[in-house]
């Protein structure tokens, strides 16, 4: 966890990896070492209470619900849908406080969360929306400096000094 975030739960457990993977593995015929993502249930920075379901993950064929044992926020999700997950990997996990959101300042994050009326379902919607809106600018920038260039005959980075596109990275 980061920004001083404590852990109180990592799903799937060690004591799930020791124990129950392979109880499942024998039941369903065998395995490879791995479980499916196949559904997340909360988004990262989600208030979760104690037998919340945050994820389902297949282990050779039998779907396995993984449940907060504690109340708290879920954490990042390590993989996506569909992904596999190497035996004994961490999915998630429920932190004590939500974890900062990267990218963002805590006075955005503020006036974010608060615009969404404290939902951090909406929260997050509003970040991704955010996200595509930063993209689309920079786009824009990029189109708009391409016509300058065309337009003059000349680089107004070349003239200004400027050894790069706002934006884009450092080469």
């Amino acid at each position: 966890a980061a920004d001083g975030a404590k852990v109180l739960q990592e799903l799937p457990s060690k004591k799930f990896w020791s124990d129950t993977y392979e109880e499942l593995v024998d039941m369903g015929g065998g395995g490879d070492n791995q479980a499916q993502v196949i559904e997340w249930r909360k988004k990262p920075r989600e208030k979760v209470s104690k037998g919340d379901i945050l994820l389902e993950l297949d282990v050779a064929g039998i779907v396995i619900e993984m449940k907060a044992e504690t109340a708290g926020f879920m954490g990042q999700q390590m993989l996506l849908e569909g992904e596999m997950l190497e035996q004994g990997h961490v999915a998630t996990y429920v932190t004590d406080i939500p974890e900062a959101l990267p990218h963002v300042s805590p006075s955005t994050e503020s006036e974010l969360l608060e615009s969404a009326g404290g939902s951090v379902r909406e929260l997050n919607e509003s970040l991704a929306a955010l996200g595509v809106r930063r993209e689309d600018v920079r786009g824009d920038l990029a189109d708009a400096l391409r016509l300058l260039v065309t337009h003059l005959g000349s680089s107004p980075l070349a003239t200004s000094g400027a050894s790069r596109v706002p934006g884009e990275q450092a080469a």
